[in-house]
């Protein structure tokens, strides 16, 4: 092979790798990693076990069953990785990188107290999803609709759409993630 076509055979071999995956070589947006860590899940009612669900940055996801009904209480956890952007999966980190970036999430965070979103079934033994930021500690609670509530009760903020579709994605994340076969042998319902 002559000077010139190794010069030019190099160069194609360091130009397509940039070329195939975007804009400057950086990958596309759905591969990004996710950003941020979170703990999320159900509290409150009277119940025989609590689940919470924690993204710790990357790809890391770990999720944690305590059950109360035992003679002692035991918790089980497991932690599948969030599948690559690559893979055939309903939720993607870009998925939830989108649905933490959102205004309602970041309004919702920005709050200096936590924030309860629509009504509070808890005093008749019902749960709210709760949302945790655990760079700061900064959360937000969101029950059921505002349109639930008897007539006299006048304190009720009406739940955004941001943060009905971060509660659905991150519920749909944990169906997901609770497919996996580690998951499934640990975590028993």
């Amino acid at each position: 092979m002559t000077p010139t076509r190794t010069r030019v055979l190099g160069a194609l071999l360091l130009v397509l790798p940039i070329l195939a995956s975007g804009a400057g070589g950086r990958p596309s947006v759905d591969c990004y990693p996710v950003s941020g860590a979170y703990e999320y899940g159900a509290v409150g009612g009277m119940v025989a076990w609590t689940s919470r669900a924690f993204l710790l940055g990357g790809a890391q996801y770990r999720y944690q069953r305590t059950y109360y009904r035992h003679p002692r209480m035991t918790t089980a956890s497991c932690s599948p990785d969030i599948p690559p952007c690559t893979s055939d999966t309903s939720v993607t980190s870009a998925m939830i990188n989108r649905a933490f970036a959102h205004g309602d999430v970041q309004r919702a965070f920005d709050s200096k107290t936590p924030i309860f979103y629509g009504s509070d079934p808890r005093p008749v033994d019902g749960t709210v999803f709760e949302v945790k930021r655990t760079s700061d500690g900064s959360s937000f609670l969101i029950g059921g609709p505002c349109s639930r509530l008897p007539v006299v009760e006048q304190q009720c903020i009406d739940i955004p759409p941001g943060l009905t579709a971060l509660r659905e994605l991150l519920l749909k994340l944990d169906q997901q993630q609770l497919g996996h076969p580690q998951c499934q042998a640990a975590i028993k319902n």
